[in-house]
């Protein structure tokens, strides 16, 4: 009697949680850190219509340089219409962008909350790459979409208030934005980053 009871009460609470959690945790179907093909990033607003089930495609715009190295953000391409890095390839974790040629000296760095999603490309030293990237497929997805610590859902796209600003992929945007940004959160949009193969 006191196991069915246990049992019927497990029952109701599994119910319970597959009513709570709906949309894209109740919908995911595998999370991988590595992907057999190269793709592109395309961003899909999640608060407004679409153009497309595809979204706005997204490139690698121009970031700045440092002493043998330059840097690149995750840009849309209207904001920065150039794509020197036409394919991106994800393997444990790390996102390695390739040039025309088939080159890869570019990596994704490791993303923190409020920051965007940047690289760094250098001929001259090896830059640790970030590690927590995934592909995560979802039952209702046309696409496998991005995660950073398993999470799909906090990315961003932030117009930049910078000279020449981009419009940038933000992980995790805050209410408050730290001094140093170059976006001001309530700029901010709501985006899943599509993984579109080539």
């Amino acid at each position: 009697m006191f196991v069915m009871s246990v049992m019927s009460s497990i029952i109701f609470l599994v119910s319970l949680l597959s009513l709570i959690f709906t949309g894209a945790e109740a919908a995911v179907v595998s999370a991988v850190p590595t992907l057999s093909y190269k793709f592109t990033f395309a961003a899909l607003n999640t608060s407004l219509p679409n153009a497309n089930d595809t979204g706005v495609p997204l490139v690698l715009g121009q970031d700045g340089a440092i002493d043998g190295a330059s840097l690149e953000v995750t840009s849309t391409y209207a904001s920065f219409p150039y794509n020197d890095y036409p394919s991106i390839l994800l393997t444990g974790g790390s996102l390695k962008a390739y040039r025309s040629s088939g080159v890869s000296i570019t990596n994704a760095t490791a993303v923190q909350s409020g920051g965007e999603l940047q690289w760094i490309t250098s001929s001259y030293y090896s830059a640790t790459p970030g590690t927590s990237y995934s592909a995560v497929t979802t039952q209702s997805g046309k696409y496998a979409v991005l995660a950073v610590f398993g999470n799909t859902d906090l990315w961003s796209l932030c117009p930049s208030h910078a000279f020449r600003g981009q419009n940038n992929v933000v992980y995790n945007v805050s209410t408050v934005a730290s001094p140093y940004a170059s976006y001001d959160p309530s700029d901010c949009y709501k985006v899943t980053l599509n993984i579109v193969p080539l």
